[in-house]
């Protein structure tokens, strides 16, 4: 899917879906949007045939790039960013890659997923068009839309580990421990985007990066702060579930204690029946009581005897 906008020199603003559209037909005093979304080989030409991006620079946009990066070229700078988002069937963060070009009256982005910063600024643009007449701050609009909407996923991520820290005091079991692994792996996840996205934002916020005008670095060094932010929110969480998986093998520790105390306790109670059951079980001719036709309740009671003492004992110790 592709979609253009184009501010006219008179002001006016033209929409386009095609990617023969006669929107594409912009002078130096034109400014221009280009959005694609999984773009098909004709709409994919527009890169190399519109506006003559480097070979090496559309290959990147084309395919997965692992890791954000700013690159320079004489007329244009080709930007990789990666939005986050939370998958509720998964229960984990899902990234997803978008690639900018930005030169001095054109923007060029292509996602292969839809997102809610770009549906964001091209709504903006159709109620006011004016903000097309500098790229460099429709950028803004966009990257920082995007990052904003890092919080949400973040208070979600907060939500997930308070409820296990809950779940680690009541009842500690084998899913809550994958839960946690699953936890770690997500802010880990989280920290490897923000991290090297910190630097793209430092780069487009300092005086020798190009087409970005003087106004508005000061506008990306206000995300470059938030992604800041993120990062030491992330470390906190990491932090935080290395403390709860320290109190789950605790806990667990301590059940296993109270388990081995138990059948520990079980086992000492019953020991008078096996002595009591084999001293009688002798087989001698002459055994006290042996005849006796009280012989074997009496020893049944002695055993039983022998076990509330036992038991009354490990009480009074407070064994249990």
């Amino acid at each position: 899917m592709i979609r253009i906008l184009c501010r006219r020199s008179d002001g006016s603003l033209e929409r386009g879906d095609r990617s023969d559209s006669k929107t594409l037909e912009f002078s130096s005093e034109d400014k221009i949007w280009v959005d694609l979304m999984q773009p098909t080989e004709a709409e994919q030409q527009i890169l190399t045939r519109v506006f003559h991006f480097h070979p090496l620079a559309v290959e990147d946009a084309l395919i997965d790039v692992l890791h954000p990066k700013i690159d320079e070229y004489p007329d244009y700078l080709y930007i990789v960013v990666h939005s986050v988002n939370y998958q509720e069937s998964g229960q984990c963060f899902v990234t997803s890659e978008v690639d900018i070009f930005i030169g001095r009256n054109f923007l060029v982005t292509l996602h292969e997923e839809q997102k809610r910063s770009v549906d964001y600024a091209y709504q903006r643009i159709c109620e006011e068009p004016r903000l097309l007449e500098n790229p460099d701050r429709l950028l803004h609009a966009i990257l920082d839309r995007m990052v904003d909407n890092f919080f949400p996923e973040l208070e979600k991520l907060d939500e997930r580990i308070d409820r296990i820290e809950s779940a680690t005091v009541q009842k500690p079991d084998r899913k809550l421990l994958n839960d946690i692994f699953q936890l770690k792996r997500d802010v880990s996840h989280l920290k490897r985007i923000v991290s090297p996205q910190r630097e793209v934002f430092n780069r487009l916020s300092r005086d020798e990066c190009p087409f970005i005008s003087p106004a508005t670095r000061l506008y990306f060094r206000d995300i470059y702060d938030n992604l800041f932010r993120m990062t030491d929110i992330a470390d906190s969480y990491r932090d935080l579930l290395t403390g709860i998986l320290d109190a789950y093998l605790s806990s667990v520790s301590n059940n296993l204690n109270e388990v081995m105390k138990v059948l520990t306790i079980l086992t000492t109670v019953f020991l008078p029946f096996t002595a009591v059951s084999g001293i009688l079980g002798m087989n001698f001719e002459h055994i006290p009581a042996a005849a006796s036709k009280w012989g074997f309740f009496g020893a049944i009671g002695l055993m039983f005897v022998l076990s509330f003492v036992m038991l009354y004992w490990f009480r009074k110790r407070k064994w249990f």
